[in-house]
């Protein structure tokens, strides 16, 4: 995978884990503030967890899907460059052994 990628998903990663740990910090004060029981805060703060880590995984998916197909373009147009420098190679390889004759 692409360096800048993985930086990229570390950073979400990271993020994410700060988000989580904010949303913990928010859900205790609601919890101590009564509006909410401390069972109750700590679930949602499971909900949205889950739910970021869903997430997380999906985009994971698409970037993963994404690189292999620019991966697998980025192949096929260094075959074709290879491919047409062999062609000229070969040809100007003719022309030098014509001279010699």
């Amino acid at each position: 995978m692409d360096k800048n990628v993985k930086k990229v998903i570390y950073a979400a990663i990271g993020a994410a884990s700060i988000a989580a740990e904010k949303a913990e910090k928010i859900a205790r004060q609601i919890a101590k503030q009564g509006v909410v029981s401390h069972k109750e805060a700590m679930g949602m703060v499971k909900e949205l967890t889950s739910e970021a880590n869903k997430q997380r995984k999906r985009l994971q998916g698409i970037v993963v899907r994404q690189l292999a197909k620019a991966g697998s373009k980025a192949e096929k147009r260094g075959k074709k460059i290879v491919g047409k420098a062999a062609r000229m190679a070969e040809k100007k390889g003719k022309k030098i052994l014509r001279r010699f004759r």
